[in-house]
């Protein structure tokens, strides 16, 4: 039941006073996606992982590998990563393990008798302290930290 409740969608309304913020939401293709990535790089509170590049079920399947102690056989993982976002199991690798592994925050290790999926931490900007997959660090920082003379 606790499941069914954080996948529940609330509505918001805000108000955007400041005309660059407004500018760069009114160009923006999705506003709402927008909107949620500005709000998973906020800092939390409680420390948790917050990435602008992971969808909610990327961020669930990867916060749930590395609670298992970051090594997890692929079968099982695909099993609990499938009732944790309700993907179904046969689209869990294709939907949310490979953008995981793209992005440098998982990798597959072969065994003689199966596949274990292994996280990566990813890597703390040292400008803006926020959590960048390993393989976007450099698109990150372009991105939000470039001063000029590219």
């Amino acid at each position: 039941m606790a499941s069914n409740q954080s996948k529940q969608s609330k509505r918001y309304t805000v108000e955007i006073s400041d005309p660059k913020l407004r500018e760069h939401l009114d160009s923006a293709e999705n506003k709402s996606e927008t909107i949620r990535d500005a709000i998973r790089t906020e800092a939390t509170a409680d420390g948790t992982l917050r990435m602008a590049d992971l969808s909610d079920d990327e961020l669930t399947a990867y916060e749930w590998l590395d609670e298992q102690g970051g090594r997890v056989e692929l079968e099982t993982a695909e099993t609990h990563i499938a009732q944790l976002t309700q993907v179904e199991k046969k689209l869990v690798r294709r939907n949310l393990l490979r953008p995981l592994s793209a992005m440098g925050l998982l990798e597959a290790d072969t065994r003689m008798w199966g596949v274990d999926l292994v996280t990566i931490a990813p890597v703390e900007c040292g400008f803006c302290e926020a959590d960048i997959p390993p393989n976007r660090v450099d698109e990150h920082i372009s991105e939000n930290h470039s001063w000029g003379g590219r």
